[in-house]
């Protein structure tokens, strides 16, 4: 079941969705530890999955280059609206693809790595 990014299909594979606080941590001589919290960072979301196609893979890195946000839709509706900071694909050997029947049975499929930042 495929996931759509700004309208782009992706077909997902794993989701790591991660969130940071900014903390230093003090040890005075006397002994213990005192923690300083500056806040938080907005939270990280890499995602892999599967891209078939090549007008879909350049769609993607074009939303890289807008500065702009989207939403990424799942299966069960809108999952967050986010940049996206990074893109990484891999041509597969894929002899034949069934994924998308809109598209050639010979276009090519990408393994993709995405790290998206969210807008909270």
């Amino acid at each position: 079941m495929s996931w759509t990014f700004n309208s782009i299909r992706i077909y997902v594979q794993a989701v790591d969705d991660t969130s940071v606080q900014e903390m230093a941590k003090l040890n005075p001589f006397g002994g213990g530890s005192i923690y300083h919290r500056f806040g938080y960072q907005d939270p990280s979301i890499k995602v892999s999955g599967i891209i078939v196609g090549n007008d879909d893979k350049n769609a993607l890195r074009l939303c890289i280059t807008s500065g702009g946000t989207y939403t990424m839709n799942s299966p069960w509706g809108a999952w967050f609206t986010a940049h996206l900071k990074q893109m990484s694909t891999k041509l597969t050997d894929s002899r034949c693809q069934s994924m998308r029947g809109d598209l050639a049975d010979d276009a090519p499929v990408y393994e993709a790595e995405l790290e998206f930042w969210q807008e909270v």
